[in-house]
């Protein structure tokens, strides 16, 4: 069955109609940054330039509203030096396009849209890759049911206590770089206070929440391990979900997009966070069946 929805121009006189088909909704430290990279490589792709638009959790997640405009500003100005650096593909165009993501009316719904207007995009099925949207309430999800309609939706699903230490050891290299391998057991007990580790790995609440909107089988559900263990057959699960053509020119697809340096942490910060998270990995074992669990 086909279920990819491309960019299309109606007539010379109208605009096109170019919003995403499909948006990985998730989850943070789960290699969402090894799809966007990897997907770009796709010739029926096309995605903006920066990844994390974070539209609809700016909207439906007030927490989000505290850093989403320097996240934009942060991301645009890097995509642009990138197209300086790029002689061969420079174009004014493109560079315009950028600064007016960063300057204009951002995360209107206008902004959105112009997101993905552009030439290149005709023709391609298009997505929007922003893990943060998981955390979406129902509210928010009814609305991108509005905007988008039915896209195609990407969940991939890490082991909650391991995706909660790898974005804990983040954010420890993210302030305290090098230092972070020798931080005491107080300075990871205030990180783990601040970040919520525990929150973006709440599954049973936010698949609850799509799944209150859309179709189970609107949705992708990837266990992590498999993308290390067996990439290749994950992207061919994926250009299924999305209804495009199997293709056999990824080069990154066997590399990460991101490494997290693995410091030690503290078993007596460990132990609150695991506890926490046993009503998730309870969940999951509910959710999935154990072929899956045991890829996660």
């Amino acid at each position: 069955m086909q279920h990819s929805r491309t960019c299309e121009i109606l007539t010379s006189n109208t605009p096109t109609m170019c919003l995403p088909s499909f948006l990985c909704i998730g989850a943070q430290k789960a290699a969402t940054s090894w799809l966007f990279v990897t997907l770009q490589e796709h010739p029926d792709i096309w995605m903006p330039a920066i990844k994390e638009l974070h539209y609809f959790d700016y909207l439906y997640v007030p927490e989000c509203r505290d850093w989403a405009h320097r996240h934009i500003r942060k991301t645009t100005k890097s995509a642009i030096l990138r197209q300086l650096a790029d002689v061969r593909h420079f174009s004014p165009a493109r560079i315009r396009h950028l600064h007016q993501l960063a300057t204009v009316d951002v995360f209107s719904e206008d902004w959105y849209r112009r997101a993905f207007d552009r030439p290149e995009a005709q023709g391609k099925v298009t997505g929007d890759i922003t893990p943060s949207y998981c955390t979406l309430p129902v509210e928010g999800i009814e609305y991108v049911h509005a905007l988008l309609g039915n896209p195609r939706l990407i969940y991939i699903i890490r082991d909650p206590l391991e995706r909660a230490l790898s974005h804990l050891r983040m954010k420890a290299q993210r302030r305290h770089g090098k230092q972070a391998a020798n931080l005491s057991e107080n300075q990871w007990r205030k990180i783990a206070g601040k970040t919520r580790v525990a929150h973006r790995g709440n599954y049973r609440d936010y698949i609850g929440n799509w799944l209150s909107v859309f179709d189970r089988e609107d949705m992708l559900f990837i266990p992590f391990g498999m993308i290390r263990n067996r990439p290749l057959e994950v992207m061919r699960r994926v250009e299924q979900h999305l209804g495009i053509p199997a293709f056999a020119g990824y080069s990154s697809a066997d590399k990460p997009a991101h490494v997290t340096t693995k410091v030690t942490i503290p078993d007596s910060v460990i132990q609150p966070i695991s506890k926490e998270l046993q009503r998730q990995q309870a969940f999951l074992k509910e959710f999935f069946d154990p072929d899956f669990i045991a890829q996660i």
